[in-house]
């Protein structure tokens, strides 16, 4: 049986869609029109009129109000866009959003916004989040968004508004083309994480990989699933692909020749793009889920850390003793990252068996210092009596160090408060040395 994980499971919530995309056919063009206040406007720029197939559009919106007697409030914030595009080919027919599947499967969310009263708000923001181009020709877009007036009164309705049409033209993308936009693409994209999340270079290189919609863009995109910093950020491009279970094969090809490892994250997106076609059914969801953790296990038995890192994601979905023997074998193989997952959620995934995961993290020099300090703390609580000598060294090498959050004398307060150590006379010697230089805050 698959065991799926709370953590995990709120990652399920993850909105790639539209803030306040509904069920239903929505309103015409037309109708909005109608009944739009004539103080409204929502003005749609483009830099160009003829883009090449998969290229990054990006479009201007200006919102205005002219009634300087009604506040109408624009909300923004939050990791979703206030407004979204609309548009048809050239016989009329609406284009599909690609995120429809997403909407259908259910993963749906709220997000913490806040209120810009309009005067004027302008914004850039990609027409290709909304629907992708998949055959040439000419097409017209707008924009729709909505508004809510500035009132007391809790039944008051937000106002919807939408843009000019305005037409564009989708030429051909040649190979050669292609294969520049997604070297100049990749070549943006940081490989290595930050505590700050991603920066914009890496934001723009990884959109547009996710708008060019090729074969080749999506197989960079997977490529980029080995990254946990950016397994979410490229999973957005693989689930607006044309056919978001051919790139579940291509993920699980991947793996199974050794060539990508996948963390909870990539395993839980392997399974959504599988399970696309059933909307959410939560036992394919958990077959998949186990289908890639153990191709994975079985790509890595002789890679080490890579094997160890399998092993984790394996038992992190099943949460079986058998898998969490294997883990505890592997466990000072473990990546920083995972370790540092495990003590978040030690009350989880702790235990006695992976002290030897604390011991590492916390006696190691040069670990993050937010890690590092975890791992003290967690030692200092859990920690076995022979533990005490090797924490008592580890703080003193770190005296006098600017390796914040670390504070050694707050931990060797810890120590000599607690009621789990009773350290020798030597041993309480050399901590109360390190309060006496560097009082406990």
């Amino acid at each position: 049986m698959i065991r799926i994980p709370g953590i995990v499971l709120l990652s399920l919530l993850v909105l790639s869609t539209f803030l306040w995309a509904q069920s239903g056919p929505p309103p015409s063009w037309q109708d909005i029109r109608t009944h739009q206040p004539a103080a409204l406007h929502l003005k749609i720029t483009l830099a160009k009129d003829h883009f090449f197939q998969g290229e990054k559009i990006d479009a201007t919106l200006e919102f205005s109000n002219d009634d300087p007697k009604t506040t109408y409030n624009l909300w923004i914030g939050g990791p979703q866009p206030f407004a979204t595009f609309h548009g048809q080919d050239a016989q009329g027919h609406e284009l599909v959003d690609p995120h429809q599947w997403e909407i259908e499967f259910g993963l749906n969310g709220n997000w913490v916004t806040v209120p810009h009263a309009l005067g004027k708000y302008t914004q850039s923001l990609p027409v290709n989040e909304n629907f992708r181009f998949d055959q040439l020709g000419v097409y017209t877009i707008y924009a729709q968004s909505q508004v809510l007036p500035d009132t007391k009164d809790p039944s008051a309705k937000s106002v919807p508004l939408v843009s000019d049409k305005t037409t564009i033209t989708i030429t051909p993308i040649t190979p050669e083309l292609e294969k520049q936009v997604i070297a100049d693409a990749i070549s943006k994209i940081k490989l290595v994480g930050s505590p700050q999340g991603l920066d914009a270079p890496s934001s723009e290189g990884i959109d547009e990989l996710k708008s060019l919609q090729t074969p080749g863009a999506r197989a960079e995109l997977i490529k980029l699933m080995a990254y946990p910093h950016l397994v979410w950020p490229a999973a957005a491009g693989l689930e607006t692909a044309p056919d978001p279970a051919a790139e579940a094969r291509h993920i699980l090809e991947a793996v199974q020749a050794g060539n990508l490892v996948l963390d909870v994250g990539g395993t839980n997106v392997y399974a959504r793009l599988k399970t696309a076609s059933s909307r959410g059914d939560l036992k394919q969801f958990g077959e998949a889920t186990r289908e890639i953790s153990v191709a994975q296990v079985k790509a890595t038995e002789s890679k080490g850390p890579l094997h160890a890192e399998a092993l984790w994601v394996a038992y992190d979905w099943t949460g079986t003793d058998k898998d969490r023997r294997a883990v505890v074998e592997h466990q000072l193989e473990l990546s920083d990252a995972t370790a540092n997952f495990i003590f978040q959620y030690w009350g989880s995934f702790g235990g006695k068996d992976l002290l030897p995961l604390l011991r590492r993290v916390a006696e190691a020099n040069g670990n993050n210092p937010n890690i590092k300090d975890l791992a003290l703390t967690l030692l200092i609580k859990h920690g076995a009596p022979s533990d005490l000598d090797p924490l008592i060294t580890s703080l003193e090498s770190l005296h006098g160090q600017d390796l914040y959050p670390i504070v050694p004398s707050v931990h060797a307060n810890q120590i000599l408060a607690s009621n789990h150590w009773h350290p020798t006379a030597a041993q309480r010697k050399r901590l109360k040395a390190l309060l006496a230089s560097q009082p406990a805050p």
